[in-house]
């Protein structure tokens, strides 16, 4: 027993002396030697191993959780791991952060994605060495390229790109630096048999523009979209027959240029010309010089001044199923005027008229439409004019003349005429005598005077004589064939009922029979119901117009 327990003694007393030695700061056991100290010393070391033990088993159970999980997601069918990649993938960009993490879940994921061709045909041309491995995945599909701001190695991307030219469908190169932007189509000067779409934005703020000479050795015989921002080409070889849709902004083109390139796409659907242009004399051509653009369906014009906007029209046939769109600004021209657009086809036989103002935005609107529906809130207008720096609605029919011809408009909406400004649109007189044919019209949200100021307008007649001693008769002088008047969005006030009466009365004295209702919706405060005034005179034919309201609640 002694033996044993001496054999023992031994062993700890060794164990806390290279304790000791190792620097734990506990005491020598060779100054302790009971037996309680002893056991104390060695309590402690089991406790210290016990805690080492109970991380390590933490981290084999984490380590096991991660292999299960890992085990999960690699027995996935490449189909559900194929609907994740496409989940993941921009609808019309290159794959981005997530869609590379998701590849790198595992080896069979990664497998799956590399062997799917359709994953990458959309490349970033900014790196280098993805953009060759992802022209390799992509096997036999169309390629579609984007380069946007970012450090770029032109060399080693032409280098990647070069040899798959042939499978280019599109290219979309967004950059501040004009040397790279020049030096990438410089460089990538090789055909493109199959390139549909192309876009060169420089977003540089400068007043000179860049000129590129040549893209894709001026064979793109396929190409049918091309936008050009600050960018102009030095050749024609890119305008072809085949294009259907082309966006010129702040090219600085003269006229003769734009002509002479529209007169090579003849079968343009969209094209929009956007920018500041001043064009002198030496810009002028010939007055009888048009082009028939017969496929047009849209046409959105934004040029300044706006007399050279007049000017370009002026050299387009326009077809009568296109849609003209309109920007101007009014803070550009001292004296501001709409344009002149009497002469095109798609602005004659307007018969809806939409009149907008946003208070927000301070631009002003004007829609016209062919077509009279008056229940329809979405048309697709024929000509569709904006007004920036508009601060009123005014501003955008100065003298209330309409750039086109107005006298067949049957229906009249006009949106937020007056916003929150106190003054409202009382110019009503102005606007509504080029509006003769008016059967329909739409008030929304306007103001106190704006809506007094409407029903006044609407009243106001002169007496006309009928014939020797025949008593004078009253003529409107404003919209005789009005139906229907609608205010929506406002709130009711005295003054809106009192016009309200005087309009509806000297209308039926003028005009007896024709308005037929005035319907009030969404007015705060007005009593709900339905009622009939003037009062019948006896005669059958005599029937009361029939107001209609609804209040805000």
């Amino acid at each position: 027993m002694d033996a044993w327990r001496d054999t023992h003694l031994s062993i700890a007393t060794t164990f806390l002396q290279k304790q000791a030695n190792a620097g734990t700061g506990r005491p020598s056991p060779t100054e302790h030697h009971s037996p309680e100290a002893v056991c104390q010393s060695l309590e402690a070391l089991c406790a210290q191993d016990l805690e080492r033990v109970h991380l390590l088993q933490l981290n084999i159970a984490d380590m096991r959780e991660m292999e299960n999980m890992l085990k999960r997601y690699g027995c996935f069918p490449p189909e559900i791991i194929c609907e994740v990649f496409s989940y993941l993938l921009k609808p019309c960009g290159p794959p981005g952060q997530d869609f590379c993490n998701a590849v790198a879940t595992c080896r069979w994921w990664r497998r799956v994605a590399t062997g799917n061709a359709n994953f990458w045909t959309r490349i970033r041309a900014n790196n280098p060495t993805l953009a060759r491995a992802s022209a390799e995945r992509s096997r036999n599909r169309g390629l579609h390229i984007v380069l946007q701001d970012a450090k770029c190695d032109v060399d080693a991307v032409v280098d990647a790109l070069a040899p798959h030219s042939h499978r280019i469908e599109s290219i979309h190169v967004r950059h501040s630096n004009a040397l790279v932007i020049a030096d990438f189509f410089c460089k990538l000067n090789v055909a493109a048999p199959n390139l549909h779409s192309l876009s060169i934005h420089s977003t540089r703020v400068s007043v000179d523009r860049l000129v590129i000479p040549s893209v894709f050795a001026g064979h793109t015989p396929s190409l049918r979209c091309l936008d050009l921002d600050n960018v102009a080409l030095s050749t024609t070889s890119a305008f072809t027959s085949g294009m259907v849709e082309l966006h010129l902004r702040n090219t600085s083109i003269p006229l003769p240029a734009i002509l002479d390139i529209l007169d090579l796409c003849t079968n343009l659907q969209i094209l929009t010309i956007h920018g500041y242009h001043l064009w002198g004399d030496e810009d002028q051509v010939s007055a009888d010089r048009v082009v028939n653009l017969p496929s047009l369906r849209e046409f959105l014009l934004d040029t300044q001044p706006i007399s050279d906007s007049d000017l370009l029209v002026s050299h387009i046939s326009l077809p009568e199923p296109a849609v003209l769109r309109i920007e101007v600004d009014s803070m550009l021209d001292e004296d501001f005027v709409l344009p002149d657009l009497a002469d095109l086809p798609c602005a004659t036989g307007i018969r809806r008229l939409e009149l907008t103002w946003d208070a927000t935005t301070q631009t002003a609107s004007i829609r016209g439409s062919r077509s009279s529906n008056s229940t329809e809130q979405h048309l697709v207008p024929d000509v569709d004019i904006a007004v920036r720096g508009a601060d009123r609605l005014l501003d955008a029919v100065p003298q209330g003349e309409l750039p086109f011809d107005a006298s067949g408009v049957e229906v009249l909406v006009v949106n937020s005429a007056c916003g929150a400004q106190e003054r409202g649109f009382t110019k009503w007189p102005d606007l509504l005598r080029y509006l003769p044919a008016v059967k329909t019209l739409r008030l929304r949200e306007p103001n106190v005077p704006t809506a007094v100021s409407l029903l006044d307008t609407l009243a106001e007649g002169t007496a006309a004589p009928t014939g020797p001693g025949g008593a004078d008769a009253f003529r409107l002088a404003f919209c005789p064939a009005l139906e229907r008047l609608e205010m929506r969005g406002f709130a009711w006030h005295t003054d809106i009922e009192r016009g309200m009466i005087r309009m509806v009365t000297e209308r039926w004295r003028g005009a007896p029979g024709v308005l037929r209702e005035v319907r009030v919706g969404e007015a705060q405060g007005a009593p709900d119901g339905t009622f009939a005034f003037p009062q019948g005179n006896g005669n059958e034919n005599d029937s009361p117009v029939q107001l209609i309201v609804f209040s805000a609640g």
